[in-house]
Parts: C-alpha cells; structure tokens; sequence
C-alpha cells in the first residue's frame, strides 16, 4: 500500500515493498556537431513505473548532474550515474536533458534522442534547434 500511495502522490519511495536496487552508469556523449555551450548542466534521471496502471505516471528515482562546457567540433562525453528502487514487476527508463542559462531563465538546448522508453548505456545528445524550458530539477 505504502508503494502505490507514493506512486499516487508522486513520491520517490528507495525502500519501499520488495524488488531490487538498480544502478545504471550511463556515458552521456555531446556531438561535435552541437554549437558551443559556455556553462552548461546535463540532468540525468532516472524514472519506475507500474506497467499495469496506465492511469499512474512514472516515479522519478533519482537524478544525476553534472556541469559540462562544450565547443563545436568536439565531442566530448561525461560517465553520469543514476541508483533507485525497482519494486517487483515495474520497469525503468531514462532521460537526458542539457540545460543553460539565458537573461530569460534556463532553457534547454539538448535531448537524449531515445526513441520509446529505454535504459541504454550510451546516450548520443541531440541539439534543439528552438530552446525549450529546462524541466529537469534546478
């Protein structure tokens, strides 16, 4: 009870019912093709969710950040590491968002280009044309 009331409310519950830990160490690649970026952060997070409730969205577990500089014509890679919680019969994904600051706030300007709900362990950046708000936790 204790798991699904955490899942309801959106709580990140590491101890919660029986399942196992999971740890993935992912190595976050930034293209050389991508524009420079002074001062940038990536986000890496790590999120659980019930496959047999539609109605519940997934849970985030944990997240990882690192700053990172990047120039064009160097691709450059960063070893990121996200642990948490995987009750029995639930599945994990993860997401990669690169954020920078701007006078208008911090917007992001990279996305991890994973197609589904995945967990692999290269993520290859991908460079939003249009920046977006960076939804990833300050």
């Amino acid at each position: 009870m204790k798991c699904v009331l955490g899942a309801l409310l959106g709580i990140s519950l590491l101890g919660c019912g029986p399942g196992g830990t999971v740890a993935l160490s992912v190595q976050v690649a930034v293209p050389a093709t991508v524009p420079t970026i002074d001062a940038g952060v990536l986000y890496l997070s790590l999120w659980t969710y019930d496959p047999g409730i539609a109605d519940v969205g997934a849970t985030l577990a944990d997240v990882d950040r690192a700053a990172f500089r990047h120039a064009v014509g160097e691709r450059n890679a960063l070893g990121m590491r996200v642990a948490g919680h995987l009750p029995d019969g639930w599945r994990r994904y993860i997401t990669v968002e690169g954020c920078r600051s701007t006078p208008q706030g911090r917007v992001a300007v990279l996305w991890d280009g994973i197609e589904g709900i995945a967990a692999p362990r290269v993520v290859e950046m991908q460079y939003r044309t249009t920046p977006t708000p960076c939804q990833s936790a300050p």
